[in-house]
């Protein structure tokens, strides 16, 4: 999991720096070693065993490169007073590189701007004759990194990661900070289940000047690589890159930099993702800015299973009495185990409607729309029917009124036929996140009837986001 030959020339790297923690199950995150070298090594560092600033007693070194080392370190002061006293220690020689020095007070800087349980804690920077160095949170555990050494995660465990790094994230750019180097190898695993976002060295003030050096082009955005001002998009990119490579296992641009990979028309294959994530993936890895979700909110919205879980709920309880379903006692954890029985004859009278519409559609002849809603009417589960739907919804033209109207009118009948299609809820969770952001009081009557009100009504019933929908209709003078 290096970067590759093909990052740019034109990029100043950081040197490589080795982990800052302590590796699960391990006394080291350095790459394994005999115990004798490790031995070997901490006797012959001076530091080990000394005291810094007659308070931080060096325990071990833990990592290192040409910036200086870490360390494993007993707070002193904090010894016996009930509070947890091992930290890790960054060195840094000052006769090193004053760039060095500046990147290190900018950590400290910007990790304590950006104070969350999900960004490593920072605690200060120090200076003890010759040497700087700056107290951090000692983390147990490993770097996504290391873990994806073993090939890809179950999607549960990249749940998590995605919940807790979109949470950190979000909370840096309401601070205006883009992070600027997210990357699997700044992304901690936590032996407690924890996830930790590292290293806010290159960190910069949303929409300054882009000048800095030292990130890894295989993850960064075309935006970024291309020095423009620093957006909260571009983290996201990042980040999408590194979920697509925790649930693959492979890199979305076979390790190339955006650039070069849209130079050479290549393009995430994200037929084999869950599709909570296919979708969030498409957007999320768009190499433009404005295709891309405005905000880490959003992106975790599009793939939280809570959000929808929340959501079938609603839409499971909607229809009870009206298809009589049945659903399991346990509707939080196992999402309607649904009883609507569908008679061989139905399930091959809609996949015969569900092949007509696919005919039709490539001959442009029927109502291939309507051929979908009937199949989906007759076997509720025909997820097939129901994703190409939202295909053909997606694609209707809101210049074109009268058709887009109708094709919002299917899509309702569709949900309402088949409520727990997981295709179908997507598409209402992204469109309603969407249409809520839209701002109609610049918005003429006409565009607010021909492209809000087909969507909003449609919308409105699924149950999902409905007391927001209806504020947004009322403000908007929409009627359903």
């Amino acid at each position: 999991m290096k970067d590759s030959a093909d990052e740019p020339t034109h990029i100043r790297k950081r040197e490589p720096e080795e982990p800052t923690f302590i590796r699960s199950g391990s006394d080291s995150t350095a790459p394994a070693t005999s115990s004798d070298k490790s031995t070997q090594e901490e006797v012959q560092d001076p530091l080990i065993g000394q005291h810094l600033l007659n308070r931080y007693l060096i325990v071990k070194k833990i990592g290192g490169g040409g910036f200086g080392s870490v360390y494993q370190a007993v707070d002193e002061l904090k010894k016996g007073g009930g509070e947890r006293n091992e930290i890790a220690i960054k060195t840094l020689d000052l006769d090193v590189s004053s760039d060095r020095l500046s990147g290190l007070i900018q950590e400290v800087s910007r990790s304590h701007t950006v104070s969350h349980p999900n960004i490593l804690r920072v605690y200060d920077i120090h200076l003890d004759n010759d040497l700087a160095f700056i107290t951090m949170e000692l983390l147990v555990g490993e770097s996504l990194e290391e873990r994806l050494e073993n090939g890809k995660l179950e999607e549960a465990e990249v749940d998590t990661i995605t919940e807790r790094m979109c949470a950190a994230l979000g909370h840096c750019h309401d601070e205006n900070l883009i992070h600027s180097d997210i990357k699997p190898g700044n992304i901690f695993l936590c032996a407690d289940g924890d996830t930790k976002l590292l290293d806010l060295g290159i960190a910069q003030m949303m929409g300054s000047a882009n000048q800095i050096a030292g990130y890894s082009p295989m993850y960064a955005s075309p935006e970024q690589i291309e020095v423009k001002p620093p957006d909260p998009r571009d983290d996201l990119f990042s980040l999408c890159c590194v979920l697509y490579e925790s649930l693959t296992g492979k890199h979305p641009f076979e390790r190339r930099d955006p650039l070069k990979a849209k130079s050479m028309g290549i393009e995430p294959n994200l037929a084999d993702l869950p599709r909570r994530y296919r979708r969030a993936l498409e957007s999320g890895l768009a190499y433009e800015r404005e295709d891309r979700p405005a905000s880490a909110q959003k992106l975790w919205s599009r793939i939280s299973p809570a959000v929808r879980r929340r959501f079938l709920i609603v839409a499971v309880l909607a229809v009870v009495s009206v298809v009589g379903f049945i659903a399991s006692n346990q509707i939080g954890e196992q999402i309607g185990k649904a009883a609507i029985s569908v008679s061989p004859e139905d399930q091959a009278y809609a996949q015969g409607r569900h092949e007509e519409a696919v005919l039709w559609l490539e001959s442009n002849e029927g109502d291939a729309r309507q051929a979908l809603v009937d199949a989906l009417q007759h076997n509720p589960y025909l997820e097939d029917a129901a994703e190409l739907l939202v295909q053909q919804v997606r694609a209707a033209n809101p210049a074109k009124p009268s058709q887009f109207s109708l094709a919002w009118s299917d899509f309702s009948a569709a949900l309402t036929a088949s409520p727990t299609s997981e295709a179908l809820n997507e598409f209402v969770v992204e469109k309603t996140d969407e249409m809520l952001l839209r701002d109609t009081s610049q918005m003429s009557r006409i565009e607010v009837l021909s492209q809000l009100r087909g969507p909003a009504c449609a919308l409105h019933a699924s149950g999902y986001r409905t007391e927001e929908l209806e504020r947004m209709g009322s403000d908007a003078l929409i009627s359903c």
